[in-house]
Parts: structure tokens; C-alpha cells; sequence
């Protein structure tokens, strides 16, 4: 029997661990509804009150989503390659997977040792139709966090925090990302958006949330695993992520990399020119250095794209601004950081820098080829985070 290789990927992985309770709390008074609280590409979030068995009473969030959107992925493709060059295809599963996001807060609920920083899931029902008919729906219920979204208070520049403050946030972020990837599992999607805080106030405490397009990252035989189609916001987005359709490309052959190295590099056009998209390519047996040719397209890994992004959002927590719109070298922000580093577009935005460590850090997490991005792991042992040696990571209860 073949061994699996990077590109078998599995999109259901998740799907066979969520459990959904058949039974209506809503419509035995065990749920009380507060009031909305956001809308969900699946659903909605709603602010409920629930009343336990021993009378005691808890504030949750409950996301309400239609059964048949909780589902749809079920029996689709699960190779990301295929997915990804057959776009129209009505087998390619949905990008952003609600089962998937329940299987991973199910399997998370289950560790004894889970990061506070790391949303809890409390249960998941199925509720069937409601009462005035329609689609039947599920019930997902999640630990409620007073302080809402951080993006919105950054937004409406609610959260002023210095480096000091906003170094404790991220230690607190890089935190649930390590415990993910030392799990198998990459979220694919972190934003700010997708971060909520208890206050919005330095000293705050973080939860990652949003897993409908997190993925497994290492097959049963500890293989890395790669993935094509473009998730997640853009300007969170690794240059990576952009992935030709093609199965090759013609590059040139960077002067350090030899026959079958997988290798960062611009796709050249017909005109002999870079063509404005960059990407990881396995060179071929013959590949010369300098030389062009024509090598296989080879997707991108999910752990260094979750370290991009939140490298994306340190600079945003900073600076109260992305870095850039796109990483494609259309995007001039994006392509003069390239080529020059952060450093002088700040002097050119009359932005203060962070302090020397932070400044390092920040471009160890955003460079655009992924090989020489730092793991998450790493991230922690940078200087930047050496306040923080010796602390526990708090857990939930």
C-alpha cells in the first residue's frame, strides 16, 4: 500500500468527531434568549441563558446554524488539490466547513490541559425545525466573552495599547496557535476578527475562535501536508496562498536550490518576465541554478500561513492598519516590502517603529517565503517574549 503523500489531504478529518444532543433546549426552557449578538457566514450568534440540571445558571454563546449548512460537506472531495483545480465541480466542498469547526472545538473541549486562550465549546444540539417552520438546525453553545471582537475595538480605536500591552496579547495568541499545530491542526484563518477578549483594556485575555477552515496539518505518517485553494482574509493571507491552477509553472531556479528542492519563487509569464504571483514549486531532476524551467506547483503548508497571519495581526495591534491590501506584487505595499522591510514604510507612513526585538520578530513572522518564517514554537522563544519565561499558560477550568 502507498504512503499517503503531502498532497492526500483529508477535509473531513473532523467530521466524525461531533456529537450532536437530540433534544430541544430551547424548547424546554433550558436556553433563555438574551439578544442577538453577531451574524455568522452559517447562522447566527445569539446570547442565551443556561440553566443546568443543579439550578445554577450560565451565560453562553450559542451559534444557530441550518442543519443542511452543518452538513453540506459531508461526502465531498477531501484532496485539497482537486478542490482547487476543479473550482466548478459540484463535489468541491464548501471553504468554510461547519462541521469541521464543531469536530475541532469537540475534540479541544476533550484536553485536559486546553489554553485558556482558545475558545471553549460547552455542547452542540440538534434542535430540528423550528416551531414556525423551515430548515432544521443545530445548535453549537461556546463559552460567552464579554469584550467582543478585537478587531472592532481597534477599529474604533477603543484598544490603545503600547508594545508592552500589545506583546502580551500576542504571547497569549501564539499560545493557542502552538497548542493547534502541536495538536495537527491549523486554523487557517486567523484574524482579529476571529479573536475575542473579555475587555478591552491592556491586561486583557484573548480566545481564538472560528475553525470552520482549519485543516490537519501532518497525515497518519507524520507526512506535512499541503494545501491549495485560498482561505482567510487578504491581507492575512501568505503570498503562498495564491496558488496557480496549473500543475506547473515556469520559474527560475533560485541560485542556492538544486533538482527537487521545493522552493519560493515568482511564476514567470510568457513574456520571459515574473507575471506578479509568487509560489512554492518542487524544481524538477534537471533544474540549473539560474535557468528557467518548468516545475511542479506544489501548494503551501497551513502552520507557517497561521504564523504569517499573525504576524499581520501584530502589525495591525501596533499600527491600527494592515501592512498592505494583498501579498501579490501588484500591491505596492506589499511589493516594496519585499524587496526593503517593514522599517521604511513606516518612516514613510510616519509610523514609530517597534523596539529592535519586536521589529525583528514582526519580519521573521511576515516573510513572504514560508521556509523562513519562524514556527510558532519558535515565536515563543524569540527575545521579544523573554518577559514572559517562567509564566504558566493558564488553562480552563
Amino acid at each position: 500500500m502507498a504512503v499517503p503523500g503531502p498532497h492526500d489531504t483529508d477535509l473531513a478529518a473532523f467530521h466524525g468527531l461531533p456529537v450532536f444532543h437530540v433534544h430541544n433546549p430551547l424548547a424546554h426552557g433550558v436556553f433563555t434568549k438574551v439578544r442577538t449578538l453577531a451574524d455568522a457566514i452559517n447562522g447566527k450568534v445569539i446570547l442565551y441563558q443556561w440553566t443546568l440540571a443543579d439550578g445554577q445558571v450560565r451565560t453562553v454563546a450559542g451559534k444557530k446554524m441550518q442543519r443542511q449548512h452543518v452538513l453540506r460537506n459531508r461526502g465531498q472531495w477531501v484532496i485539497d488539490r482537486d478542490a482547487h483545480r476543479n473550482p466548478r465541480d459540484p463535489r468541491v466542498p464548501h471553504p468554510e466547513d461547519s462541521l469541521t469547526e464543531v469536530g475541532v472545538l469537540t475534540y479541544l473541549r476533550q484536553q485536559p490541559d486546553l489554553p485558556l486562550f482558545l475558545l471553549r465549546m460547552h455542547d452542540a444540539f440538534f434542535l430540528g425545525a423550528p416551531p414556525q417552520g423551515g430548515p432544521e438546525e443545530d445548535l453549537l453553545v461556546t463559552e460567552f466573552v464579554q469584550g467582543g471582537e478585537v478587531f472592532n475595538h481597534v477599529k474604533a480605536g477603543a484598544l490603545a495599547l503600547n508594545e508592552d500591552g500589545v506583546r502580551e496579547l500576542m504571547w497569549q495568541l501564539v499560545h493557542a496557535v502552538r497548542y493547534l499545530h502541536a495538536h495537527g491542526i491549523a486554523h487557517r484563518d486567523i484574524s482579529l476578527e476571529n479573536v475575542l477578549i473579555d475587555r478591552p483594556e491592556p491586561g486583557c485575555t484573548a480566545r481564538l475562535m472560528d475553525f470552520g477552515q482549519a485543516v490537519q496539518t501532518v497525515s497518519a505518517a507524520a507526512v506535512p501536508l499541503r494545501f491549495f485553494r485560498s482561505i482567510g482574509k487578504p491581507y492575512y493571507r501568505g503570498p503562498e496562498c495564491y496558488v496557480p491552477r496549473l500543475p506547473q509553472v515556469d520559474v527560475i531556479v533560485p541560485a542556492d536550490a538544486a533538482p527537487n528542492d521545493v522552493v519560493f519563487t515568482d511564476n514567470i509569464g510568457a513574456d520571459g518576465q515574473p507575471n506578479g504571483y509568487l509560489c512554492e514549486v518542487r524544481l524538477p531532476d534537471d533544474a540549473v541554478p539560474g535557468q528557467q524551467c518548468l516545475a511542479e506547483v506544489w501548494g503551501y503548508e497551513a502552520r507557517p500561513l497561521d504564523v504569517f497571519s499573525l504576524g499581520v495581526c501584530l502589525f495591525i495591534l501596533n499600527w491600527r492598519m494592515p501592512p498592505w491590501g494583498q501579498t501579490l506584487r501588484i500591491d505596492r505595499s506589499f511589493n516594496y516590502i519585499l524587496a526593503n522591510g517593514i522599517a521604511p514604510v513606516l518612516a514613510h507612513w510616519k509610523k514609530e517603529p517597534m523596539s529592535a526585538q519586536g521589529m525583528d520578530l514582526l519580519n521573521q513572522m511576515v516573510a513572504a517565503n514560508p521556509a523562513r518564517r519562524l514556527s510558532a514554537e519558535e515565536c515563543l522563544q524569540h527575545p521579544w517574549f523573554q518577559l514572559f519565561d517562567g509564566r504558566a499558560v493558564p488553562t480552563h477550568p
